[in-house]
């Protein structure tokens, strides 16, 4: 996104909006888990303001395994639905 201070545009900077990201190893432990995904966000507090979301399951042993992680800019429903529609087209779809 371009980078504004106060109401004037900052030339030749640009901001990270929201990032979504997942790793392998998760990805392909999902398709072992039960067929429950829990999400979940907390607030960042200090320099970097925003909102780490998760999503996780259950293994047949009951061991919690993280699926994905995002950094989005707060609780709205644009970064939820950034959140849940990467989830779906990334990971869900993948193994169902």
């Amino acid at each position: 996104m371009p980078a504004y201070q106060g109401d004037d545009l900052v030339p030749n900077i640009r901001v990270l909006h929201r990032v979504f990201w997942s790793y392998y190893s998760c990805i392909t432990a999902f398709k072992h888990c039960k067929l429950i995904v829990q999400v979940d966000r907390t607030h960042l507090y200090g320099k970097y303001k925003g909102c780490l979301s998760v999503a996780d399951s259950q293994d047949g042993n009951s061991n919690i395994v993280p699926i994905v992680f995002a950094i989005v800019e707060g609780e709205t429903s644009e970064a939820w639905h950034f959140f849940l529609s990467n989830l779906r087209q990334h990971v869900v779809m993948v193994w169902t």
